[in-house]
């Protein structure tokens, strides 16, 4: 089960935050939300409030125990994610690092403390960097690895990253018992076998019979009253006609 979480206006177009329910063996359910980003670069706005931007990622966090961020985040949080070895103190990545150190969450790439150059995930001319990040929650996680694809993706200077989790089953929602009474739904009618055809000649008559008896499928449609009138006249016409032509499955 998923569920799509509001996000404030600041994160609209840049991120989509998604609640998720994965099944454990014991019938519970473990919540965790996933949220992928694209961190603001260069928005065009001089005053553009990118501690608001993480800002409002952090209270994302702050809403769930078990979560995963990943995304471009145009940051970086070391000289030796970047052939710029100034780009760690840009401000994007100052803000980056703040929200780093009062959220709750470890970035993957951390795991790694032997990364070097040789696994970056941006080429954009003639320099390289580590700006796409995973970064998991402290709750809830027992493992998790991320891993750089081979090949970049096309029409893009970025490289995929891929990651994999670990998650806590202690965390696992208990099941609720569902006392209410089973309700199904009408049978559906078994489709003729091959010497069976005749019925769908059959029903093929029948619907044509009772259509010449009811004149006001012919009205024209012109507004809401008379397409839901059309409508059931020709649902009901068709069950009807089936019903005479059609089996129902047997009940064992």
């Amino acid at each position: 089960m998923s569920i799509l979480v509001d996000v404030p206006p600041i994160l609209q177009g840049c991120v989509i935050a998604i609640d998720i329910i994965l099944p454990t063996i014991s019938g519970g359910g473990i919540s965790h939300r996933f949220i992928g980003l694209y961190a603001p670069w260069d928005p065009g706005i001089d005053d553009f409030p990118l501690s608001n931007f993480w800002g409002s990622i952090h209270a994302l966090t702050q809403q769930t125990q078990s979560w995963t961020i990943i995304g471009d985040f145009n940051a970086t949080v070391s000289a030796a994610e970047s052939s710029n070895p100034t780009a760690y103190t840009s401000s994007n990545s100052q803000v980056f690092q703040a929200f780093l150190s009062t959220v709750n969450g470890c970035d993957a790439w951390s795991l790694y403390p032997e990364h070097h150059l040789t696994e970056y995930t941006c080429h954009a001319g003639s320099g390289f960097s580590l700006i796409d990040h995973a970064l998991f929650s402290r709750t809830g996680f027992l493992q998790g690895e991320i891993s750089l694809a081979p090949h970049y993706v096309g029409a893009t200077d970025h490289h995929p990253i891929e990651i994999h989790v670990f998650l806590d089953s202690s965390l696992a929602l208990t099941p609720t018992p569902d006392t209410s009474p089973f309700q199904s739904g009408p049978p559906h009618y078994c489709y003729p076998h091959q010497a069976e055809w005749n019925q769908l000649q059959l029903f093929s008559e029948h619907v044509d019979t009772l259509l010449r008896d009811l004149p006001q499928v012919d009205e024209a449609v012109v507004d809401d009253s008379s397409y839901e009138l059309r409508y059931q006249l020709l649902t009901q016409t068709m069950l009807t006609a089936a019903d005479a032509s059609f089996t129902l499955p047997r009940q064992y």
